[in-house]
């Protein structure tokens, strides 16, 4: 069995483990009124939803511009874990726009959640995207519950985004996180690491340039690894985890693969010449 059969086998085991140890996620989940167009103000109007359901479009302008959504009483939930969601369109977005939830735990303090990562849920508002669905989750301290919530959009410039959908989902217990934040940035580290030394292994193995077989192990374990890495995190958004779990392990498992997949062609042909070379050495003797 080759070094990529085992290595894929093994970190597979891994994360089937991981996943057997965690239950689907059950929420309660309760529909947001926006605000009335006159309170929302600004250059925001009425629309339509991807359903005909009631919706607000707000057109950037030439300045940076927050609109405040959605400004209500936090409902009832029974954990310290929820998010909010709905459906989100826009066209010709300038810059890096993004949904914001502001929570609001009274005279303790205000906490906010925002859209600015490059895929999934919390994708940034920029450019221009057909209806597709947004979150912002939020995991308060145990014992504490916000008292308000609020939903702003931001926008850096001009553009049309339209809001649809908003529902606040209160996350079961057994939804509960692997990791904490802290515990997210420290995952994300020590697997960042362990990459950057496998890819310095690589370096050097093909710099030396004695064993191809050595080599391309290393590289296959690498994007073995990458392809479970991902593999891993599509079940964590699967099982609707937050936000720190699912992406330093899809974040690291795309570097691995794309980075290592791109230059194994590369180090193949090299091995493949220095091996012509020898051949030909050989033969002039």
């Amino acid at each position: 069995m080759s070094l990529l059969k085992k290595t894929f086998i093994v970190l597979t085991a891994i994360a089937s483990t991981m996943s057997a140890n965690i239950t689907w996620a059950t929420d309660s989940t309760v529909n947001l009124n926006f605000s009335p167009i006159e309170e929302i103000g600004g250059r925001a109007t009425s629309a339509k939803g991807p359903n005909g359901e009631a919706a607000v479009e707000v057109a950037g302008g030439e300045k940076p511009s927050s609109t405040r959504l959605i400004d209500c009483d936090a409902p009832e939930f029974s954990t310290n874990r929820y998010t909010v969601r709905g459906q989100v369109k826009y066209e010709g977005v300038v810059g890096d726009g993004y949904l914001e939830l502001i929570n609001d735990f009274g005279g303790k303090k205000v906490y906010f959640s925002r859209t600015l990562s490059q895929f999934g849920g919390l994708k940034k508002v920029e450019g221009t995207s057909d209806w597709r669905e947004f979150e912002l989750p939020f995991r308060a301290d145990p014992g504490t519950k916000p008292v308000k919530l609020s939903l702003n959009l931001v926008l850096k410039g001009e553009g049309k985004v339209i809001v649809s959908e908003p529902r606040f989902s209160n996350l079961a217990d057994s939804a509960a996180a692997w990791w904490t934040n802290q515990q997210g940035g420290i995952v994300g580290g020590v697997v960042g690491s362990l990459l950057g030394i496998l890819g310095g292994l690589i370096g050097w193995s093909a710099a030396w340039g004695k064993s191809q077989r050595l080599t391309m192990g290393l590289c296959h374990a690498g994007i073995a690894i990458g392809c479970v890495c991902i593999a891993t995190g599509a079940i964590a958004v699967v099982l609707q985890q937050p936000f720190q779990v699912y992406y330093p392990l899809m974040l690291a498992g795309i570097i691995s693969v794309c980075v290592i997949g791109a230059n194994l062609r590369t180090i193949s042909q090299r091995f493949q010449a220095d091996e012509f070379r020898r051949m030909q050495a050989i033969d002039a003797v």
